[in-house]
């Protein structure tokens, strides 16, 4: 259950960090250094974005306290699903058959692994 609200904090944190991202002033090579840039960086998107990604940070480590990581880090590769589907809904980027038929197959390995792990015991 950790693992799952691990990756579910590590997600919000991703979509968080986007939306910031995007609200941002547009990044280029001629404003790297200007103060404007770096300031419209800490607008309230990124800054809950990285608390969500601390809160996940402190929940991974309790799961890798209790749990393998080998087991851990398949499970927790389920963001590789949702991530790009709500990429897709709430920013309406790309989404072609091709990423599509990988996460199919993130989802074939983490089932897999899940079940292994079930017979083992």
């Amino acid at each position: 259950m950790l693992i799952l609200l691990s990756s579910l904090a590590s997600g919000i944190g991703q979509v968080l960090l986007r939306a910031g991202a995007r609200a941002a002033v547009p990044i280029a090579e001629s404003n790297l250094w200007n103060t404007t840039t770096w300031f419209s960086l800490f607008n309230w998107q990124i800054v809950a974005g990285l608390w969500a990604w601390g809160i996940s940070t402190l929940l991974w480590i309790i799961v890798l306290n209790k749990t393998e990581l080998t087991y851990a880090y398949y499970v927790a590769s389920l963001n590789y699903l949702i991530l790009p589907i709500l990429g897709r809904w709430l920013f309406e980027e790309r989404l072609n058959w091709i990423p599509l038929v990988g996460m199919g197959l993130i989802l074939l390995g983490v089932g897999v692994t899940i079940y292994g792990r079930s017979v083992q015991k």
